[in-house]
């Protein structure tokens, strides 16, 4: 199986679209995220680690494991676009309404290279279980890639931070969602 989760909770106060830019790591609330990700899956054997080499991706996945990743680049961060990165999501969509809209209707995202490398992964590590740990757009575009259903759209399932999609490989189906505990559990005075 391969388990694929997204990133905990970064710490982010000027709410930047960051892209892949470094330094942006974990908040409070996403190392408790990945503590509880690392709850869940403390009784799967983990064959190997992987993650985007992106600072909060690393985090999620050492705190929730106690091991290193390996990093992959295919699993890095998408950038929606490069004049985006470093503002605010509060600005980009008056500063470019069109795109924005395009954007929001229909994501311009490649999710070919992750897809590979799961394809890669999976033959490598065949009756092994791994975990992944990416990126929201980037996990939802590549599981829409590789089982492509009728209609599915980029947005249809919301992957909170920290969430775990299992997949099973032969087949690319997605056998099992969890998710971290809602906001309400949330250490006091986290954000």
């Amino acid at each position: 199986m391969i388990y694929l989760a997204r990133h905990g909770h970064t710490h982010n106060p000027e709410r930047l679209l960051y892209g892949n830019r470094p330094g942006f790591r974990l908040s409070r609330v996403g190392r408790w995220q990945a503590a509880q990700l690392g709850r869940r899956l403390a009784s799967v054997r983990l064959a190997a680690v992987y993650s985007s080499p992106n600072d909060r991706a690393v985090e999620t996945a050492w705190m929730a494991t106690g091991r290193p990743p390996l990093m992959v680049p295919a699993f890095l961060d998408w950038e929606p676009d490069p004049e985006w990165v470093g503002r605010s999501w509060d600005d980009i969509p008056r500063l470019d309404p069109e795109r924005w809209s395009e954007f929001r209707v229909k994501p311009w995202i490649d999710a070919r290279p992750a897809a590979a490398v799961l394809r890669q992964l999976a033959a490598f590590h065949v009756g092994d279980q791994v975990l992944v740990v990416g990126h929201q757009d980037p996990i939802r575009a590549v599981l829409n890639l590789l089982l492509p259903e009728p209609g599915a759209r980029l947005r249809d399932d919301p992957l909170p931070q920290c969430a775990l999609r299992v997949v099973d490989p032969r087949t690319w189906r997605v056998v099992e969602k969890w998710e971290p505990p809602a906001a309400s559990s949330w250490p006091a005075g986290a954000l």
